[in-house]
């Protein structure tokens, strides 16, 4: 294993659990990457701060009601705020970013600008697709293409999809 071996985790549940992240995480620490996993905690009672060792969890406290649609963006750019403080106070060093859901790509892509990184994004689902009930068709398409512009720009080097890649590229 090379040197740059740590991985900054960043997550928009609060990780109590989430059993595919937990598996992802299980295979990063057998081939030797240690992980700063950094959570929005929106609804929960856990901890701010877990040691488990090769895993540090990290979770960022702000409440957000469920099934708020649109809305939602006003919290992700706070949540995004108090993830720059925090990684910034806590002084957490990382050699590679990997995110999760499309809600956690446009501040992977502001990590990855900022620090020179290999961005990771874990799309775990097609959100404009699972999310389509919540918002207007427009807003759809909208999410849809800023998707399809982070990843094609950025030239993300991996992206991990649950569901059929094509879609996007």
């Amino acid at each position: 294993m090379n040197e740059k071996n740590k991985i900054l985790m960043i997550l928009d549940n609060a990780f109590s659990p989430d059993l595919r992240v937990e598996k992802e995480i299980s295979s990063l620490l057998q081939l030797g990457f240690k992980v700063d996993l950094i959570c929005w905690n929106q609804d929960t009672d856990l901890s701010e701060y877990e040691d488990k060792g090769d895993v540090k969890v990290h979770r960022i406290k702000l409440h957000v009601d469920k099934q708020i649609g649109i809305k939602k963006i006003l919290f992700l750019y706070k949540f995004f705020v108090l993830l720059k403080g925090y990684v910034k106070r806590k002084n957490i060093n990382f050699d590679y970013l990997y995110v999760h859901d499309f809600l956690m790509l446009p501040i992977g892509v502001y990590f990855k600008k900022k620090y020179s990184t290999l961005l990771i994004y874990d799309a775990h689902e097609i959100y404009h697709l699972m999310e389509w009930e919540k918002y207007p068709n427009f807003i759809s398409k909208i999410i849809y293409y800023i998707e399809r512009k982070l990843i094609n720009d950025l030239l993300i080097k991996y992206l991990i999809m649950c569901l059929i890649l094509n879609i996007f590229i």
